[in-house]
């Protein structure tokens, strides 16, 4: 088993004003639920299991071995917990998750962004640069 995805904790507290891009997510019940990027679900209201807003896989590796199971990895759902993320509840129904959330894997490839209230998901990096250097490997 590959457990190459790290998610790092809170980074600061403040909302950066640089953004790439907002996606607009959807709050479901549960996990099972998850099928479009940024769905999200609260399991029990210490975390929070979600798809990323824009994966970005880059291109796709062959169908088999080490590569091609980082590029799936990217697709899966991923979570925080609180601690050390605080989760805000609004009345519209969506939730925010304060502090933001980095995930990457040892290729370099990053994903970096918040979920702000109204199901928005605000996306500082996407992984990009890792994008072309996966490409490059095939």
């Amino acid at each position: 088993m590959i457990n190459s995805l790290s998610i790092s904790g809170p980074t600061g507290g403040c909302t950066p004003s640089l953004s790439l891009d907002s996606v607009k997510g959807r709050r479901v019940s549960c996990i099972d639920e998850l099928i479009l990027p940024g769905d999200y679900c609260s399991t029990n209201g210490q975390s929070v299991w979600f798809l990323l807003p824009d994966p970005n896989p880059g291109p796709e590796p062959p169908a088999e071995g080490l590569l091609h199971l980082v590029w799936k990895h990217r697709q899966l759902e991923h979570h925080v917990t609180s601690p050390p993320w605080d989760f805000v509840e609004h009345e519209d129904g969506s939730l925010e998750i304060l502090g933001s959330i980095h995930t990457w894997d040892w290729t370099g490839w990053d994903w970096h962004g918040f979920l702000h209230a109204g199901h928005e998901w605000q996306v500082l990096s996407n992984g990009q640069v890792a994008n072309e250097q996966l490409g490059a490997i095939n």
